[in-house]
């Protein structure tokens, strides 16, 4: 591939690879195709990659998959090899704030430079397949290649890989890995996988290969069924949660987080929370009955965490030299951004990307757990796509006032009126007081203006609104530190 010439990359450049990159169909704005080899073209993908020299192929992949914590999971998972002391890639969608975000190493971010390269070489190669007849590669399709090529090139020494719809048929599913994980199934993208967890569960276990170890934290007996057989039938040994391994989680007292003074403060900075005790059922086990503090709320995320443990004595089951003296440490400042992410107290301010009914639910048994009794406003705003009637329902006795609203940065948002209507059939009268804001950003304001020190809010529902807020929120933290330099 050509280099671009030196001093090309300023931001004008930049934008113009954001653009280039945003010109292509773009399933996560305009919602996803049937998931059929008509819109979802491994072969396609497969000759990209072989115009840009295979990197696919070069660096050891961990492929996850899952319809709740995958993202948490392929952090964790991250965290506990980069402490190790393993250069290690991860690539993770959608980004919340700059596309950077979604191609990781050592937890960094590309830089705007590198990027406005690698978008410059995977358009190329992708252009010379559309030429060859191999059709139009999608905005995924190119980002994959990008994270592909740029794991490549910086030589990581392993990649964590997090699927972006499914498996079978999602563009990261050419990888060739040394271990599959599957996280949690639940009903989402019923138009794409399947209206059953049984058929769900189907499309996520795409992934497996033959003989590649499996890791399942996956609970509903479908799911597990399913996932099950199709290892059995791939000959791909299988970790199961509840056979093979468990955890459990124990909730520390609350404590207010150190002020925040700065962004990297915000993103990376939340006070240890629980403990989550990791238990294998296999002998010889590294982690017997540990112990493992963590900073991410919810007791969802003792699932997650379990996965990426009995991933990581699974790689030293394969050969890989890990030390485990540095992984309590790791686990413990892993946050993953808007998951329950706490960005302020007095009143406790939290930003949440559930999108779903069963990751919704997980929100408010988190929320449960570590505010038991305070008063709690919650802000809604929901995609299109998503059934939020049933993310409604949950809401009755759970929260005391509730601000729907709409967010703007993507066209799937679900206009205000529709939720507002949806509320109204789901919620019983006088059980939460509901009202609503133009905007995220306006939703939050109100929110603070209304609640006690005491109180609790949290913005949930979409990964777009948690986008809009944490943006907002940064630029708060911006304008106070210039206040205070001034």
């Amino acid at each position: 591939m050509s280099r671009l010439p030196s001093g090309l990359a300023t931001e004008s450049a930049y934008q113009e690879a954001i653009r280039s990159l945003l010109e292509r169909i773009n399933y996560e704005k305009v919602g996803h195709a049937p998931y059929s080899t008509t819109h979802y073209r491994l072969d396609r993908m497969r000759r990209v990659l072989s115009q840009l020299g295979d990197p696919h192929l070069a660096v050891p992949v961990i492929h996850v998959a899952g319809t709740k914590g995958k993202g948490s999971t392929a952090t964790f998972l991250s965290s506990l090899l980069t402490a190790a002391g393993f250069r290690t890639g991860l690539y993770t969608s959608p980004h919340l704030l700059r596309l950077e975000e979604r191609f990781r190493i050592d937890n960094q971010p590309a830089s705007s430079q590198q990027l406005v390269q690698l978008v410059h070489d995977a358009s190329q190669a992708a252009d010379a397949v559309e030429r060859d007849g191999g059709g139009r590669a999608t905005f995924f399709e190119l980002t994959t290649a990008i994270a592909f090529l740029y794991f490549a090139q910086m030589r990581t020494q392993a990649v964590v890989l997090e699927v972006g719809l499914g498996g079978r048929l999602d563009s990261t599913n050419v990888c060739q890995p040394c271990l599959c994980i599957i996280t949690s199934i639940g009903l989402d993208h019923q138009a794409q996988l399947g209206n059953t967890i049984t058929q769900i569960a189907g499309e996520k276990a795409g992934i497996i290969k033959t003989g590649v170890p499996v890791i399942c934290s996956a609970r509903h007996p479908d799911a597990r069924q399913t996932i099950a057989r199709m290892a059995e039938a791939h000959n791909a040994p299988l970790q199961l949660i509840e056979r093979d391994f468990d955890c459990s989680w124990q909730t520390l007292p609350t404590t207010q987080p150190p002020a925040i003074t700065s962004q990297k403060q915000m993103a990376e900075q939340q006070p240890v929370v629980a403990e989550i005790l990791y238990q294998p059922h296999y002998t010889p086990s590294l982690f017997p009955n540990r112990h493992w503090p963590v900073a991410l709320l919810g007791p969802h995320q003792a699932d997650n965490l379990s996965a990426a443990l009995c991933a990581v004595d699974a790689l030293i089951r394969q050969g890989w030299s890990i030390p485990l003296e540095p992984l309590p440490k790791a686990v413990a400042t892993t946050v993953v951004p808007a998951r329950l992410q706490v960005v302020g107290h007095a009143p406790w301010r939290l930003i949440d990307c559930a999108h779903n009914p069963d990751s919704i639910a997980a929100t408010l048994a988190a929320l449960d757990q570590h505010f038991p009794h305070a008063r709690r406003t919650l802000i809604l705003a929901t995609s299109r796509d998503k059934d939020t009637p049933s993310m409604l329902r949950l809401l009755a006795g759970r929260c005391d006032k509730l601000i729907v609203t709409q967010y703007h940065n993507n066209p799937r948002g679900l206009p205000i009126p529709e939720i507002l209507a949806a509320a109204q059939q789901a919620l019983p009268d006088n059980t939460v007081l509901c009202s609503s804001a133009p905007s995220p950003v306006k939703a939050w304001q109100q929110a603070l203006n209304s609640a006690s020190e005491s109180e609790v809010i949290c913005a949930t529902g979409s990964f777009f609104q948690a986008a809009e807020l944490l943006e907002s929120v940064e630029n708060s933290v911006e304008k106070s530190m210039d206040n205070s330099d001034n």
